[in-house]
């Protein structure tokens, strides 16, 4: 919108310098006296204009270019952001890593739910300054997670039921069955808890 009004204004401009121009070569063809001076005053108010006119055109131009630089380079950069929101400083070599384990497991392999949660709880571990977990599939195709050797619940994600087991003390555990993969996900924060729980009383 901003774009329009300047350039309609500048060609606006450019319009009035040339027809001051154009009046002043009419005008000159009369030859007395008063006639040429006021040509040589439209000639020149007309050369100003579309001189500073061009100048303002090629400054406002590059303004608005920058100005919209700026906008789709933001844009671009938020939408990485939202598209990395879930990623965070999850890479796919550290993925790999913690999944060596259980990914050519003999009862199964990484389900794309299973793939998710286990994303998203690295990246639970990081922003809590926390290391990574160990996983371990077992035979009822749920997972085992342990951390620095201290077990700290199941999740199982394949099959009709599924369910997280969340330790709650050594002998004591709440378990979520058939909820959702957000339901489960939100539970990674009672496995955080119960990590800073292990880590203080250690």
């Amino acid at each position: 919108m901003l774009e329009k009004i300047l350039s309609r204004s500048i060609s606006i401009f450019l319009y009035v310098g040339a027809l001051m121009f154009l009046i002043a070569i009419i005008d000159s063809f009369t030859k007395d006296t008063f006639s040429i001076f006021t040509s040589v005053i439209f000639i020149f108010i007309a050369i100003l204009l579309t001189y500073f006119g061009q100048k303002l055109w090629k400054i406002t131009k590059k303004q608005v270019a920058d100005a919209s630089t700026r906008i789709i380079n933001q844009t671009e950069r938020t939408k990485e952001s939202k598209s990395q929101s879930h990623k965070g400083v999850i890479t796919e070599e550290y993925y790999n890593l913690v999944t060596r384990h259980i990914v050519d497991s003999k009862y199964c392999n990484i389900s794309s739910d299973e793939e998710v949660f286990i994303k998203a709880l690295l990246l639970k571990l990081h922003q809590n300054n926390l290391k990574p977990v160990s996983l371990q599939r077992m035979s009822t195709k749920d997972i085992s997670v342990n951390y620095s050797g201290y077990p700290i619940g199941k999740v199982k994600l394949q099959g009709k039921k599924t369910w997280m087991q969340i330790l709650t003390g050594l002998h004591d555990h709440n378990k979520l069955e058939n909820a959702s993969l957000e339901e489960y996900i939100e539970s990674i924060d009672l496995w955080i808890t119960y990590i800073k729980k292990l880590k203080l009383n250690n």
